[in-house]
């Protein structure tokens, strides 16, 4: 016989809000309680806070507009993970309202098509370096590698290297082992470990043998998306 899940004492068919029905307030949606805002809400809000502190200072600008708003882009990037994520067409009003407050001597066409093309071509957010990018992304999305290869650590740091891969545009990554390290929480010995792993399954191949701790010289490798694929779920 099934249990039954109405409340003791309670009758399905009365209405919920009539007094004295035992339903916990707390439950119920709390009137003049704030919406707490979602991370793309948070990350628009932000934006405009940001394109408003630059209007500000529009008139210290000079005349190379490409790398102001190359410069402008890495800035609005470093926002949150949210706003690097976000489609450029989404900041586009935005940015149309901001360049009508610097009335500087471009019009709003051909300003949009610029920092578009620079919003496109901004792979570090101001403060912050290949690494630390790759690694938001890296714990966001670990790589889907199959059992018994799947430990959560593993499958970041796969994910890191892969990611570093793409950044580099192909080229040879580095896994300096006492950052590698700290961003996993273990020491950086035991993070060589997850590298020596992927080593041994193939996704990695050191280029250089030589490295020194002391000296802060990191080996480097070339990482194999075709290992990796057979690797994953």
């Amino acid at each position: 016989m099934g249990r039954d899940e109405s409340a003791p004492g309670s009758d399905p068919a009365r209405n919920p809000h009539d007094a004295g029905d035992g339903i916990d307030e707390s439950s119920l949606p709390s009137r003049g309680r704030k919406r707490k805002p979602s991370a793309e809400e948070a990350a628009v809000n932000r934006i405009k806070q940001v394109l408003a502190e630059c209007a500000d200072n529009a008139a210290d600008w000079g005349a190379d507009f490409g790398r102001l708003f190359f410069d402008l882009a890495r800035k609005l990037k470093a926002v949150s993970y949210a706003a690097r994520s976000m489609p450029v067409h989404h900041l586009k009003t935005m940015f149309e309202d901001f360049i009508r407050q610097c009335e500087i001597e471009l019009d709003a066409e051909s300003a949009w098509l610029l920092f578009e093309s620079r919003w496109e071509s901004v792979h570090t957010p101001e403060g912050e370096d290949a690494f630390t990018v790759c690694w938001t992304e890296a714990v966001i999305k670990p790589a889907p590698l199959r059992k018994p290869h799947n430990g959560k650590r593993l499958c970041i740091v796969a994910a890191q290297a892969r990611n570093l891969y793409q950044h580099t545009g192909g080229g040879p990554i580095s896994l300096p082992r006492g950052r590698l390290g700290k961003a996993l929480k273990v020491t950086p010995q035991a993070a060589g470990e997850y590298v020596r792993k992927l080593v041994a399954l193939g996704i990695l191949r050191p280029v250089d043998g030589k490295w020194s701790y002391t000296e802060h010289k990191a080996l480097e490798y070339m990482f194999d998306g075709a290992a990796f694929e057979r690797l994953c779920a």
